[in-house]
């Protein structure tokens, strides 16, 4: 959004965006949503998006006290996410010629999740002894 604002080239941009970035991981919400009302009234170009994304941390407001999850030892980068949906689903679910229906994948997801944390032995001890009382 500062792009369309000050453009790629103008000095101003880096800065910009480096305050906004600030304000967002130090949970300054209304001073994040204040400059981006700012820019939006100042730069036409730039009052859509400004509008896009002022809905947007307002809405998600109560998802982003980063400075709280970070005190509780929490992620706040999305990779740990994205590194857990390729081990978990793409590198099982969606190999060559694999064709699934949603329970048969979600059932696989399960497992693999299981094998992953390292928990597949208590799992299989626990299904050994709940499966053959679930088949009478």
């Amino acid at each position: 959004m500062g792009r369309l604002a000050f453009g790629p080239e103008d000095g101003r941009l880096r800065g910009w965006v480096e305050a906004r970035r600030q304000q967002l991981l130090d949970y300054e919400m209304d001073a994040l949503l204040g400059a981006l009302a700012q820019l939006g009234a100042q730069h036409e170009a730039a009052r859509e998006k400004a509008e896009d994304l002022m809905g947007y941390y307002e809405h998600n407001r109560s998802r982003m006290d980063f400075p709280r999850y970070r005190r509780m030892g929490l992620q706040i980068g999305s990779s740990p996410v994205e590194s857990a949906c390729n081990q978990i689903v793409t590198q099982r679910l969606k190999g060559a010629g694999m064709r699934w229906l949603e329970a048969g994948a979600q059932t696989i997801a399960r497992l693999r999740c299981i094998l992953l944390s390292g928990e597949w032995t208590a799992f299989r001890q626990h299904w050994n002894r709940t499966a053959p009382a679930a088949a009478i």
